[in-house]
């Protein structure tokens, strides 16, 4: 059988929703709330506010800070330093199974700016409890962080408004880090005083390697300036600041072909025949397709896929207070996923390999709430090498703008 008739032969046993799962074309422009309509000036606001560290109690952490372009915005420090980003579970002791890697945040802080000691990290950076999403494509999440706390429904810190009622995900999550006490804050603190830390500071006075873009558009003026551009009238707003962090958001799609894609439109030669066979195992014997459908190969669903047995962090219930929600995780997209590693919500699995083998067993706890979809595999050597081809080159898209 010829290679160009056996490319054919695949392209019509592959189902349809498969097809349309590696089209970067089928994701469409991610959904916006009608209050916050996407405009240039908007979002070169929120690249800045994205990136100034000014905006954290200590001058040192911004939203890039943990969402790095290298890594598709997740946060590969977790990987590469160990013992500063590496979270005690919940028998708080170091390098046990129950250890999360995360992403280092700000010192204990009063709000006087005197530091608190903790066990863990003494005077040190804090960590947080929960490996670092990807930023990329987040804007087509019906809710955000791991446990969906961010709804799409936006409301107004300050005044208790609702803003907008659909789409705003990212306007609800946008805020958040700003008052964490471990990524960006000391507890308590107000918005006001993040509004009055904006319209007092210099636009990335701390930030190197400002892109020349985002330089020229600032162009030496103030917050106050790029805001009233923005949003063409005067205001430093708790709304104004969470619409144009979300629209930048919304810039950071993976954009261009995927070579799976290229591959699905008639380019034989975009996959070697190993990640030839990654396809049909996606579907089949993997049965990685139930739980990461669509263009944007997730279906946003919450699952317990048997990672702990005891709880530190209880997910989703953390938000619902349901019992049977407990250790339930947003499963994650898996465009760009060869770009976010560690994996899972702990970040135990470092590589697609291992998170393939974590599957393959069907988990590591068979605790009652698990995912039904969460049995063995049996998958053979050859086939996880596959899948794990399949995974990477495959599904990593260019870089887009950051």
């Amino acid at each position: 059988m010829s290679h160009t008739v056996a490319h054919s032969l695949l392209l019509r046993l592959l189902p349809v929703a498969l097809v349309a799962s590696a089209s970067a074309q089928g994701l469409g422009p991610p959904p916006e709330p009608p209050e916050n309509p996407t405009t240039p000036a908007k979002i070169r606001l929120g690249q800045a506010l994205f990136w100034d560290e000014q905006l954290s109690t200590t001058d040192t952490t911004s939203c890039a800070t943990c969402h790095l372009p290298e890594a598709a915005g997740a946060d590969p420090r977790t990987l590469a330093d160990l013992a500063g980003s590496t979270y005690i579970g919940w028998d708080r002791t170091f390098g046990t199974a129950d250890d999360t890697r995360t992403s280092p945040g700000v010192p204990s802080q009063r709000p006087d700016g005197t530091y608190i000691y903790r066990k863990q990290t003494g005077m040190g950076e804090q960590l947080t409890i929960r490996n670092t999403p990807l930023v990329f494509d987040s804007a087509y999440a019906p809710e955000l962080l791991l446990d969906g706390r961010a709804t799409e429904t936006f409301t107004d810190p300050m005044t208790g408004a609702v803003v907008s009622t659909q789409h705003a995900a990212l306007e609800a999550q946008a805020l958040l880090p700003f008052v964490d006490e471990k990524e960006m804050s000391w507890f308590g603190r107000p918005f006001q005083m993040v509004l009055d830390e904006i319209v007092a500071s210099e636009p990335l006075a701390l930030a190197g390697n400002v892109p020349a873009s985002l330089d020229a558009w600032i162009a030496g003026r103030d917050y106050p300036a790029l805001y009233e551009e923005a949003f063409g009238s005067p205001g430093v707003t708790t709304i104004r600041t969470a619409q144009a962090l979300a629209s930048f958001q919304r810039s950071l799609v993976t954009h261009g072909h995927l070579p799976f894609d290229d591959f699905l439109n008639g380019d034989a030669n975009a996959l070697t025949p190993l990640e030839r066979e990654g396809p049909d195992l996606f579907v089949g014997a993997g049965r990685c397709s139930e739980c990461h459908p669509g263009a944007i190969l997730t279906d946003h669903e919450y699952r317990n896929i048997g990672l702990d047995d005891v709880y530190d962090d209880e997910g989703r219930r953390r938000v619902t207070h349901v019992l049977d929600d407990q250790g339930r995780f947003r499963t994650p997209t898996l465009r760009n996923v060869a770009l976010t590693a560690p994996y899972f919500h702990d970040g135990s699995a470092t590589t697609l390999r291992e998170a393939v083998e974590f599957f393959d067993v069907g988990g590591h706890y068979q605790v009652p709430n698990i995912d039904p979809r969460m049995q063995p595999l049996g998958l053979s050597y050859r086939e996880k090498d596959a899948l794990v081809a399949f995974l990477a080159r495959p599904l990593t898209a260019p870089r887009g703008p950051y």
